[in-house]
């Protein structure tokens, strides 16, 4: 795959609200004195400072946009329209790489097999990686769920394997990176949203799954499944409706992923924070808006944060800077820190 990266340094200036633009810009901010946890990569941290970088994919042109939190924006030219963004550390290296994942096509109707193609351009070298994971076959579907689920600080190629028959079984597929390894856990139905993340704190992915709808002769729905990767238990949660997006991410700082929704019908966040088992409900956000949330002051808690469409601008509930509002992208973009809620 051909690619092309331009960066680009600029003066700061304050942001105008309301104002919609087609460029871009960065709000002035002050510095940040703290140190950054190297160990930990953010959603979307591609210049590894430790805070996510607002940041789209554009499927139109094939370009990521990326505004560099620690200064200056770029432009790559990864991916065509069809691809779906599966951001990660792949490399380990602390710093997100660009990649995609490219559905295979099926031969001959429903009866021949393709396999799926991963496009990764590490960080570490700026080097390409092509790699085959996934298939589609007949009825069945594999989707791109990658994570760290052997704790070796490295994205792994991972699948979720389902059949489009309402309640039947479904499969996370997984590559570990450490020793090229596959695990295959039978996990969820097809329905289902997959959620994986660190819930346990373990610093390895959990295989987990959001049960919104109810399954066919079952009217309960908002269930967790999560099997915890340090004990090997399974842990259900009811939390939830079935409109609700599931949004999990570390927003208390204990290192665990906590349990999280975003209602669009009105614009609520809501969550158990893993640390103390409170509850937390934020209002933040509109119907139209995509969930994006993100450590973005670099605090090491993820912070509430929408991209608005309509609009092109990010709206960030900082847990520590408080409020901000940036413009960026189009309304055609796929912000990159929506990658992967469902």
């Amino acid at each position: 795959m051909n690619y092309k990266t331009h960066k680009i340094h600029f003066q700061r200036v304050p942001l105008l609200f309301f104002v919609f633009l087609l460029v871009f810009f960065a709000p002035f901010e002050a510095a940040a004195n703290n140190e950054t946890d190297k160990t930990r990569n953010p959603a979307a941290d591609f210049d590894g400072d430790g805070k996510s970088d607002i940041s789209v994919f554009r499927p139109s042109d094939g370009y990521w946009y990326v505004l560099n939190s620690s200064g200056g924006y770029s432009f790559t030219k990864w991916g065509l329209a069809t691809d779906t963004p599966v951001p990660g550390d792949y490399d380990g290296d602390g710093r997100t790489d660009i990649a995609v994942h490219r559905k295979g096509t099926l031969l001959h109707g429903f009866i021949g097999i393709a396999d799926n193609a991963w496009y990764i351009l590490r960080s570490s070298d700026n080097t390409v990686s092509v790699n085959n994971w996934g298939k589609v076959s007949g009825y069945i579907y594999d989707k791109p769920v990658p994570a760290d689920y052997d704790g070796d600080g490295k994205t792994d190629l991972a699948i979720y394997r389902q059949s489009d028959a309402i309640g039947a079984p479904s499969y996370f597929r997984i590559l570990q990176s450490s020793d090229n390894s596959v695990v295959e856990k039978e996990w969820g139905s097809t329905t289902d949203v997959k959620v994986p993340a660190d819930y346990d704190g373990d610093g390895k992915a959990d295989i987990a799954v959001y049960r919104g709808y109810p399954l066919p002769g079952n009217n309960e729905s908002g269930f967790w499944f999560i099997l915890q990767s340090s004990t090997g238990k399974t842990k259900i949660e009811r939390f939830g409706l079935m409109d609700d997006k599931p949004v999990p991410a570390d927003y208390d700082g204990d290192g665990k992923t906590d349990i999280a929704v975003w209602r669009q019908s009105d614009g609520r966040w809501y969550r158990i924070n893993s640390s103390n088992g409170s509850f937390d409900t934020t209002q933040f956000g509109l119907a139209e808006d995509k969930a994006t949330p993100g450590d973005y002051d670099g605090d090491g808690r993820a912070d509430i944060a929408v991209f608005r469409p309509s609009e092109g601008v990010w709206y960030l509930l900082r847990s520590t800077r408080g409020f901000t509002a940036q413009a960026f992208g189009l309304s055609g973009d796929l912000p990159v820190e929506n990658a992967f809620i469902r």
